[in-house]
């Protein structure tokens, strides 16, 4: 069982769910997986994923796990995490297939605050099981000292960074290596998004909004407005919590254009994963 935990996931999956559930509660979407390597799967590994799939409705959030949450995530309300103890993963809404060239396919369909919270287990699952299906078996000692090449670098300059790497890892023993390594030996790592991770090594949970929550409002507002009107919710929401913003959505250029003094003072930092910023 890949996912044994519903907080086996990013910080951000939960924030954007409870805004979603503030101020757009009847919007529904669709989360479609995309290849981009277009690789060739197997019958096996499908069946293997439907599997996984399947186990996913036995996840749920542990009293324990709620009262964590609710001590060290104080811009989401008690409400939500007592909400977040009743959901349950539906398999029946996921549809998955190979299609004629053997690509995988899948998408996922319901309201929004709920949707949102199956993107990372079902991307971490797919990576898993996918890299045992390649046989690929993890270095341990060549996985450490890639690390503590970074972690010495961070540490001799004073560098601080968080842990980011739940949707894309190599499998949950892997991050889980990684996130102790960092935990004993990396005097700047801020923290990890991986809420379980973060728990169970009493490490701060780290996030700030996806990508995702930009698409919406370019679909609802129009992409003209979609930066502004995205901030503009996230500052309805949190209140100025959660302050660092997505900027390479529609690219940098319309982020900036549209980023008013009024958000500013609201945002203390800025998040770009793709480009040369």
């Amino acid at each position: 069982m890949v996912i044994k935990t519903i907080l086996d996931t990013d910080l951000y999956k939960f924030t954007t769910s409870y805004a979603y559930i503030k101020l757009f509660p009847y919007a529904i979407g669709t989360f479609t997986f995309k290849d981009r390597d277009e690789t060739e799967y197997t019958e096996g590994f499908l069946e293997a994923l439907k599997n996984e799939i399947h186990n996913l409705e036995m996840v749920k959030l542990t009293s324990e796990e709620q009262e964590y949450m609710t001590t060290h995530c104080r811009f989401l309300p008690s409400v939500y995490w007592e909400w977040l103890s009743s959901f349950r993963f539906d398999p029946n809404k996921i549809e998955v297939w190979l299609d004629e060239h053997h690509h995988l396919q899948m998408t996922v369909t319901d309201y929004l605050y709920k949707v949102t919270l199956y993107e990372v287990p079902l991307l971490a699952i797919v990576s898993e099981i996918k890299n045992q299906f390649l046989n690929r078996i993890p270095d341990k000692q060549t996985i450490l000292d890639k690390l503590a090449d970074k972690v010495n670098l961070s540490n001799a300059h004073q560098m601080p960074f968080s842990e980011f790497g739940t949707r894309r890892r190599f499998s949950f023993d892997v991050q889980k290596l990684v996130v102790e390594y960092l935990k004993e030996h990396a005097q700047y790592c801020t923290g990890t998004s991986n809420c379980h991770l973060a728990m169970k090594y009493d490490m701060r949970p780290m996030g700030t909004h996806p990508h995702e929550w930009f698409m919406f409002h370019g679909a609802q507002f129009g992409y003209k407005h979609a930066n502004y009107m995205a901030l503009e919710n996230w500052v309805n929401v949190y209140d100025g919590d959660l302050g660092t913003a997505l900027s390479d959505t529609y690219t940098s250029d319309s982020f900036l254009s549209n980023f008013r003094r009024k958000q500013a003072t609201f945002f203390d930092g800025v998040r770009c994963v793709y480009g040369d910023e």
